[in-house]
C-alpha cells in the first residue's frame, strides 16, 4: 500500500512541478508524518528535493548502472519478453545501452539464428553464452555509467550490417521534449541506428514517462513501438496514437 503511495506521490510531483506537503496531505488523504515519511523515500532515490515549504522534482541526474540495474527488475524482464515478441527467425538486431534493452535477450533463448549487434557490455557478456547468439560488438571507449562502449567509428561500422530490428532505451519520455537521453554522445548515435532501422522498438518502465533527460535524442514519429510496464497517461495515448506508434504494455511477471 505505501509503496503504490509513493509511486503515485512521484506521478503527482512530476505532473504538478513544486507542490507544499500539504497539498500531498490532503490529495492522499494522510497525515503530514507520513507525507514526510514517503517524501524522504522519493529524496532517497534522488527523484525529487526539498525547497521551502514543500518539495519538486530533482534536476536529472544518470543513475550508474549498477543502481538502475538493481531497480525494477521484474517490470523490465516482462518488457524485454515483450519486446522479443518482434524477433524473427534469422533476425538481425541492435541491442542498445541501458538495463531495460538487454533484457531482450531472455525472451529469444529459444530462437535460432539471430544476430545481436551491441555496444551494450552486459549484452555482450551474456550473448557471448548463448549459442543460437551470433554476437557482433560496436567498437569504441567504454562509458562507464552506462556500461556500453561509444566512438566516433561506430556508425560506420554499424552501416555494414543490415539491422532490421533496433531495441532502444531512453532515460526519460515526455510530452513536451520527446524521448530522451543523458548524453549527447549516445542520443547522437541513436538518431544514427533509428534512421537506418525499418523497425524500431523503444523500450521504457513507467518511471521514465514525464522525465526529461539531458538531451533529445528523437520525437515519438521516430519509433515504431512502444514497451512499456504499464499503460501511460491518455495523453500518451493519444499522442502515440497521432504518431502512428504501436503500444504495448507488457504482461506482468
Amino acid at each position: 500500500m505505501r509503496a503504490l503511495r509513493i509511486d503515485e506521490m512521484e506521478r503527482f510531483i512530476r505532473k504538478n512541478g513544486v507542490v507544499s506537503l500539504e497539498t500531498l496531505g490532503e490529495h492522499f488523504n494522510v497525515s503530514l508524518n507520513t507525507i514526510r515519511r514517503d517524501i524522504a523515500s522519493l529524496v532517497e532515490r534522488g527523484v525529487v528535493e526539498k525547497v521551502f515549504g514543500g518539495v519538486r522534482l530533482a534536476p536529472y541526474k544518470q543513475t550508474p548502472f549498477q543502481i538502475r540495474d538493481a531497480l525494477l527488475s521484474d517490470e523490465k524482464l516482462s518488457i524485454g519478453m515483450a519486446a522479443a515478441d518482434f524477433i524473427e527467425p534469422n533476425d538481425v538486431v541492435y541491442i542498445g545501452p541501458g538495463t531495460t534493452p538487454m533484457q531482450v535477450l531472455e525472451g529469444i533463448k529459444d530462437q535460432q539464428d539471430i544476430t545481436v549487434i551491441t555496444n551494450n557490455l552486459r549484452v555482450m557478456e551474456r550473448a557471448c553464452t548463448m549459442e543460437n547468439i551470433a554476437l557482433i560488438a560496436l567498437p569504441g571507449q567504454l562509458h562507464h555509467r552506462n556500461i556500453s562502449f561509444n566512438g566516433s567509428d561506430q556508425a560506420a561500422f554499424f552501416d555494414r550490417y543490415n539491422v532490421r530490428t533496433a531495441f532502444m532505451p531512453a532515460a526519460g519520455i515526455s510530452l513536451s521534449r520527446g524521448i530522451t537521453y543523458g548524453s549527447t554522445v549516445e542520443a547522437d548515435f541513436a538518431r544514427h541506428v533509428l534512421a537506418r532501422c525499418p523497425l524500431r522498438v523503444l523500450m521504457v518502465d513507467h518511471t521514465k514517462f514525464d522525465v526529461v533527460g539531458l538531451t533529445t535524442m528523437a520525437d515519438f514519429n521516430s519509433i515504431d513501438v512502444l514497451v512499456t510496464d504499464e499503460p501511460p497517461g491518455e495523453a500518451y495515448v493519444e499522442a502515440l496514437s497521432r504518431a502512428h506508434v504501436r503500444l504495448v504494455v507488457a504482461n506482468k511477471i
